[in-house]
């Protein structure tokens, strides 16, 4: 399938999907302009840790997608990170950083596209049921959510804390349909990454893949 490369209208979703009630939203690149956001904050971590062997833009390629604890222990397998580093603080030393960005409101005008709240708010005036599932932990989800003013557009909000196992597992779009109360096939969701395409679509959900967001740089 071909990536879209700009976010749709409602009209054009429902004209190349059928029998849809329910949009799901992968989070970090798909609903947001978030990869970058993350790559930055790991970048200045390492930098201040003294273990940096690797330049930002490889940062954004390496773990788009990829959650967290996977992203530390590829860090710890690279030597750039030392073994036995502690994942919740490394977590939140991270997000410190992360948080920091996101306080800048000329990088929070860039995280998300004003088409994408188009989107969201036709939607929820169709009455189409709407549902983020994320691989970022909740904490940072929140953040998000809650700084960019979105969170009462989406019925529910899976993040990696939500379900025993992750993308590229299809646990959490599979908890997401129930928490909808929709069978899988009356799911459209979005996907940018490969982890979480494959996710997607051993979910059993309907699925379109997007790149919308890869242009544009913070």
């Amino acid at each position: 399938m071909e990536p879209l490369l700009k976010i749709p209208t409602l009209k054009e979703v429902l004209g190349k999907f059928s029998n849809v009630e329910a949009l799901v939203f992968d989070m970090d690149g798909t609903l947001l302009n978030s990869e970058v956001l993350h790559a930055k904050a790991l970048h200045v971590l390492l930098e201040e840790s003294e273990n940096i062997d690797i330049d930002y833009l490889e940062l954004l390629e390496r773990f788009k997608g990829v959650s967290e604890p996977d992203v530390l222990q590829m860090l710890i397998d690279m030597k750039i990170v030392p073994m036995g580093t502690d994942i919740e603080a490394f977590i939140q030393q991270k997000n410190d950083h992360f948080e920091k960005f996101l306080a800048n409101d000329q990088v929070k005008d860039l995280i998300i596209d004003p088409l994408m709240v188009e989107l969201l708010k036709e939607a929820k005036t169709k009455k189409l049921k709407l549902a983020i599932v994320t691989a970022s932990e909740r904490s940072t989800t929140n953040l998000f959510v809650d700084r960019l003013g979105i969170r009462d557009f989406f019925d529910f909000i899976i993040t990696r804390d939500d379900t025993e196992k992750t993308k590229p597992d299809p646990m959490p779009y599979l908890h997401s349909f129930k928490e909808l109360m929709i069978d899988a096939s009356k799911a459209l969701i979005f996907e940018d990454s490969e982890t979480g395409y494959a996710a997607a679509v051993a979910s059993g959900g309907q699925v379109q893949k997007v790149c919308w967001y890869d242009e544009k740089a913070l």
